[in-house]
């Protein structure tokens, strides 16, 4: 998504060359193993709810011009 927006979005004012990492090799406690069974569930219902939110930013627009 991040790419998409930087190729297509000329007003793109993020750069994110100038960022260090001051701890390199530092990931972490999910770096060290996997995930809690409630950080699973956190993020698999926030990645829904983004999906969701696209899909319905995705039909009202489709819905307005006429694509459907």
């Amino acid at each position: 998504m991040h790419n998409f927006i930087r190729d297509h979005n000329v007003n793109e004012k993020f750069d994110f060359e100038d960022l260090v990492d001051t701890q390199p090799g530092n990931y972490g406690i999910l770096g060290n193993g996997p995930a809690w069974q409630a950080e699973v569930l956190c993020a698999t219902s926030k990645r829904d709810q983004i999906a969701s939110a696209m899909w319905r930013s995705y039909q009202a627009l489709t819905q307005g011009i006429g694509l459907e």
